[in-house]
């Protein structure tokens, strides 16, 4: 029904994700994946145009996670001539002001929480909250038993776009892999 009501593009199995993006800031599209900043959807979409971030996928238990996830991250080379300065480095990015100084600029949350971060915007205070209550993840699949089903459902995702899966047999596919993901553990 979806489909017939032109809620996709011409080819969605294909689309790229910065075209996704640039379809939803300018009205094209209805949503998108989108990881705790939505600064490069406001950027290039019309003046008052606003978005908001949320969990996906969500039940009624109230136990969701949001799909929230830093753009980088940091190590320590192992044969690094200089261990410690390394590791004064990395304790610093860890440090509330490194944290709040990140997540100011990159218009996010700081990924570990403190009391000093102010949030600026309602999705940075929305992404805020569930880093607080220990709820983000870097995946919507995080919670589940096994990748088997994650892989199912991004195939019948596609199947059921392309017509060649019903949302009763996508349904039966990904209760099969839920099913085998829960044998696996």
């Amino acid at each position: 029904e979806m489909q017939a009501a032109g809620c996709f593009n011409d080819g969605p199995t294909g689309t790229e994700y910065t075209v996704s993006f640039d379809q939803v800031a300018t009205g094209q599209a209805l949503a998108t994946f989108a990881f705790s900043d939505t600064s490069s959807l406001e950027a290039v979409a019309p003046e008052g145009t606003t978005f908001s971030i949320a969990p996906f996928p969500v039940d009624d238990s109230g136990n969701n996670y949001l799909a929230a996830a830093d753009s980088s991250g940091f190590g320590i080379n192992a044969k690094s001539k200089n261990q410690d300065a390394a590791r004064t480095f990395v304790d610093f990015l860890a440090s509330a002001e490194a944290q709040n100084a990140y997540a100011t600029a990159s218009k996010g949350a700081p990924s570990l929480p403190n009391d000093s971060f102010k949030a600026d915007t309602p999705n940075q205070a929305v992404v805020l909250d569930y880093v607080v209550a220990g709820k983000t993840a870097t995946w919507p699949d995080q919670g589940w038993p096994g990748t088997a089903t994650q892989l199912e459902l991004d195939e019948v995702s596609q199947t059921i776009l392309l017509g060649s899966d019903t949302p009763k047999s996508a349904a039966e596919r990904l209760d099969t892999a839920f099913a085998k993901d829960l044998a696996g553990k």
